[in-house]
């Protein structure tokens, strides 16, 4: 692999990194580096071989896994929602909704 240095007074518009089929060796102690695999997806590895992943444009959330933030028409379909508990969304009917944080006016 490749080594390149970088002086503190390069002006750097981009890089460019080849999609690797396979991991490189592990760097030496007291370096790491970046490399990226054919998701593709870039990954820094440690000295230790620890391999993280900082980009994955392929990775999504079940509804389950969302906490907080905004639920528009971008995560949710709600001009055609699907069933809700037992029944379909035109036909569906609440006994009891409980609600532990209300944020607005309840009309």
């Amino acid at each position: 692999m490749a080594s390149v240095n970088i002086a503190s007074s390069d002006n750097i518009t981009g890089i460019r990194l080849k999609e690797q089929a396979s991991s490189p060796t592990t760097p030496p102690a007291g370096f790491a580096q970046l490399y990226v695999n054919t998701t593709p997806a870039v990954q820094f590895e440690d000295d230790a071989g620890t391999v993280r992943t900082l980009s994955d444009t392929t990775h999504t959330h079940a509804a389950a896994d969302i906490t907080s933030g905004t639920l528009n028409n971008a995560r949710v379909n709600w001009a055609a929602p699907s069933a809700i508990g037992t029944g379909t969304a035109a036909a569906a009917t609440f006994t009891n909704i409980t609600s532990t944080t209300v944020y607005g006016p309840l009309s």
